[in-house]
């Protein structure tokens, strides 16, 4: 075998290698792809969190407004009372799961 055709073989096994790789390696960009668009997600709450807190306004109507999903997502969820103890008033958000113990001594 000529030289030339030594390292013809060797750019064609080249050649292969990278082509076996290219189903992994586009599945690994299509990850990495999708794990930045939930970064980029969070990035962008992280960055309204301040002006919605700001913006809170604890009551709509005669509810009480779930600060978490309205800080984090800027969603106006009622709260419910739920049954809590003697020193607490419980409500409880079905949206985010969320439970606010607020102290019958702070009202």
């Amino acid at each position: 075998m000529s030289t030339d055709d030594y390292l013809i073989e060797l750019a064609k096994e080249a050649g292969q290698y990278l082509q076996a790789q290219q189903s992994h390696l586009e599945h690994e960009a299509a990850d990495l792809r999708a794990q930045l668009a939930t970064v980029e997600t969070a990035l962008h709450r992280a960055r309204m969190a301040n002006k919605r807190a700001l913006n809170y306004v604890p009551t709509l109507r005669l509810d009480y407004i779930c600060p978490r999903c309205w800080v984090e997502r800027e969603h106006a969820t009622s709260l419910t009372n739920v049954p809590g103890d003697s020193k607490v008033d419980r409500f409880r958000c079905y949206e985010c799961g969320s439970v606010f113990d607020i102290p019958l001594d702070a009202l």
